[in-house]
């Protein structure tokens, strides 16, 4: 018997970036106008392979691991770019990204740096829409678990990154 679940599909980089931003409440905000942001998101679109507007044929671009698989250190430079906030800045326009205090709300993370225990899971829920499966929760607990020093904002963000970069995150 045949299933009518279509199979998974790679997420296009636009799709990627556009995941990530939303995931954050990012407001992308463009203060100057016809000033270039040499880092803004589109940029890294393109880096990733897939210029807005450039495929030639009029099927779109594929959604499949062989097109885009490749293609991984991008995508990972990209988390970590937004996550580490080196996308523009106030006087160029850029991307602003959630709240620290907010950021902590929505994952009931308290104020305690060492309220570690079940925050991949909260990730999890909360940020990747449950996308991460168990063993990838496992492997970002033990990275949250394991982290030198105290578990602060930078941490945090951290943490994040690598959940975006994990395989479970790549694919919808």
């Amino acid at each position: 018997a045949t299933s009518n679940v279509p199979a998974p599909k790679f997420r296009r980089p636009f799709h990627y970036v556009v995941s990530l931003l939303r995931l954050l409440d990012a407001k992308v905000k463009f203060s100057l106008p016809n000033v270039p942001l040499s880092s803004e998101p589109l940029t890294h679109v393109q880096e990733m392979g897939q210029l807005p507007y450039g495929r030639v044929t009029p099927d779109g671009y594929p959604d499949t691991v062989a097109a885009w698989g490749s293609a991984l250190l991008p995508r990972w430079t990209f988390a970590a770019d937004l996550l580490k906030n080196r996308l523009g800045g106030p006087a160029m326009g850029g991307v602003f990204l959630i709240d620290s205090p907010e950021l902590r709300a929505r994952l009931g993370f308290a104020t305690d740096p060492d309220d570690r225990p079940g925050l991949a899971r909260r990730m999890n829920d909360s940020f990747f829409g449950s996308t991460l499966g168990p063993r990838e929760v496992d492997e970002l607990q033990a990275f949250i678990r394991d982290y030198p020093g105290t578990f602060d904002d930078t941490a945090l963000f951290d943490a994040l990154c690598l959940g975006a970069s994990l395989p479970g995150f790549q694919w919808y």
